[in-house]
């Protein structure tokens, strides 16, 4: 096996910070809808977005991506498909998936 060593930079440019994270309120267009508000961050690559000002706080991937969403009680996203697979973890609370 060949070790390499990474340079600060380089593992600061692979690293996320969650407090400096900036969430967009505009991600999709169903966060528009009443009830269906929430923060969306962009953690590691783009996603499916459809807000073209989000800059995830890694970018180093392809076709691989991290996204947390902060959602108050009873908001959630609307019904809807796509081909990337979506894995949830709650974090706080109490969610309902289906």
């Amino acid at each position: 096996m060949t070790t390499r060593e990474a340079s600060m930079e380089e593992m600061l440019s692979r690293t996320a910070r969650f407090k400096e994270l900036v969430p967009s309120k505009e991600a999709f267009v169903d966060m528009r809808i009443p009830g269906c508000e929430r923060d969306i961050f962009t953690v590691i690559g783009s996603g499916v977005t459809e807000d073209v000002t989000i800059a995830p706080a890694i970018t180093a991937v392809e076709g691989f991506n991290v996204t947390y969403i902060g959602a108050d009680p009873g908001k959630s996203g609307s019904l809807h498909s796509h081909d990337t697979v979506e894995v949830f973890f709650a974090m706080t609370g109490r969610w309902s998936v289906f």
